[in-house]
């Protein structure tokens, strides 16, 4: 029984401004910005947005009048706002809504700084003596891990060559870039879980002695939701590889204040999801309240239940995935019993931010009915950027996650397509569980009205009847809407 469409919000998103940043006066003048922009209900668009300082105009600034220009809905501000969990007071880049229920979605959202230079002399970023990119290229070298596709020729007393693999040769060693980028990029979640990346190189040992792969599956686990869960790190799976790994990361936590005190060239902003406000938040429906009455037959001994059994399907459930240790990994995903899709098309080219001062570059977009079966489409989003590797350059590109990037119309919550199941799946979850309520003569639930733009839900969503009896059960209902 689906409800009807309430809870539209101002659709909102914070993104956590880097507190180097922050602490620097008048940084809004002297960094670039660069995001893309999915928006507009009926015929969505994605466009990239490049903003250039010029050391008098606030990003924001530059921001809001390309959303103006380009009739996007959307304001651009910054807030200073207490986080829930913490309770510190942090500064944040805020993303609003002028419309309630009005699409869009923000991502990959960098900056970067505009250090001291003959075009800004009264910028506020001054080069440190040792920048964070050259100190972890120096610890590559210094620690020289090897991957495991290296190989190197040497050649024996026969005059034969032969290829050693992993073995460390200083003069054709050479600095792995994705090893580097992924430094640059994660180096302060790698240090955060250190101590579960020792744990996993124990475990690769002893699964290497004993064979025994319950200790690859146990390196699985800890590796799980951390920043070492990583194809990168599969390429490095030996051990002197490894304990070079950490060697580095180790090099990288004994500094860790002091390379967080540099001005990094620029920065991956990260949201707050905590404080999203969905465009709807009620992606599923939901009523003011519901009456519903069974008209059962005159004559129901013989029914094994007798009851009519009904499910408010809630926006995100929580799933727990067996492992082999008779351990459950719990998975959150998001539910959507019906709902229109938004996939971008494999063609669509980013504007990289050296080609003017604002970019805008649209996509072709394809709508995508279903999830009612809990599967998604096979074919990924594949973005064609303009890699510039050269001396390890730092060129604007989508980061990797937005490869399996999903945006829909709803709840938006989840932008990745593997965390979200459709009304098939999440009955079979409400089934293994246990989770239907048993209705018998009458059934009734009033909500009240919430405040669209908190996370207060006082609505009852819509619901799921089914009937285990034998015949069929006709029912009464009213709803108030």
């Amino acid at each position: 029984m689906q409800g009807q469409e309430f809870g539209l919000s101002a659709a909102s998103y914070y993104y956590v401004i880097p507190k180097q940043l922050e602490e620097t006066e008048g940084y809004e003048k002297y960094i670039d910005c660069d995001f893309d922009v999915i928006y507009n209900n009926f015929a969505p668009k994605r466009f990239h947005i490049h903003t250039a300082a010029d050391g008098q105009t606030s990003f924001v600034k530059e921001i809001n009048d390309a959303f103006k220009k380009y009739n996007i809905l959307v304001s651009a501000s910054i807030q200073d706002e207490v986080d829930e969990i913490d309770g510190h007071t942090y500064e944040y880049l805020v993303f609003l809504s002028q419309k309630e229920g009005y699409f869009y979605y923000i991502n990959n959202l960098k900056v970067t700084v505009k250090f001291q230079s003959e075009d800004f002399p009264d910028s506020p970023f001054k080069k440190g003596i040792k920048q964070l990119k050259q100190f972890m290229y120096d610890l590559i070298e210094k620690y020289h891990p090897m991957r495991l596709d290296q190989t190197n020729e040497d050649v024996d007393n026969d005059g034969i060559n032969n290829i050693v693999k992993g073995q460390y040769d200083p003069d054709t060693y050479e600095v792995d870039c994705d090893l580097y980028t992924w430094l640059l990029h994660n180096y302060i979640d790698a240090v955060k879980d250190i101590e579960s990346f020792r744990k996993m190189i124990d475990y690769f040992k002893m699964w290497e002695e004993t064979g025994d792969e319950e200790w690859l599956e146990k390196y699985n686990i800890e590796a799980q939701n951390t920043v070492y869960d990583d194809d990168i790190i599969n390429l490095y799976l030996d051990d002197a590889a490894l304990e070079a790994l950490y060697n580095i990361i180790n090099d990288i936590k004994t500094r860790i204040n002091e390379l967080n005190a540099y001005y990094r060239d620029f920065y991956w902003l990260r949201e707050d999801r905590h404080k999203r406000i969905p465009l709807m938040k009620y992606p599923n429906g939901a009523f003011r309240g519901i009456v519903l009455i069974p008209d059962w037959p005159s004559k129901t001994d013989d029914y094994e239940y007798a009851s009519l059994w009904i499910n408010h399907i809630k926006s995100k459930v929580k799933l727990y995935m067996p492992t082999k240790e008779h351990q459950f990994l719990p998975k959150i995903y998001g539910v959507l019993s019906n709902a229109t899709l938004v996939k971008e098309e494999k063609d669509f080219r980013h504007l990289h931010p050296e080609f003017g001062s604002l970019g805008l570059e649209n996509s072709v977009t394809t709508l995508t009915d279903g999830w009612d079966d809990g599967r998604h489409p096979e074919d990924p989003i594949q973005h064609m950027v303009n890699d510039i590797d050269t001396d390890y350059m730092d060129p604007y590109r989508p980061d990797k996650d937005v490869d399996d990037d999903l945006t829909y119309m709803g709840q938006n919550y989840y932008s990745r397509k593997k965390n979200i199941i459709g009304l098939f799946r999440y009955l079979h979850w409400v089934h293994e569980n246990g989770l239907w309520n048993k209705v018998g003569e009458a059934y009734m639930i009033i909500g009240k009205d919430d405040d669209p733009q908190s996370h207060d839900l006082n609505l009852p969503t819509s619901l799921v009847v089914y009937n285990p009896n034998p015949d069929p059960i006709r029912i009464k209902y009213m709803i108030f809407s």
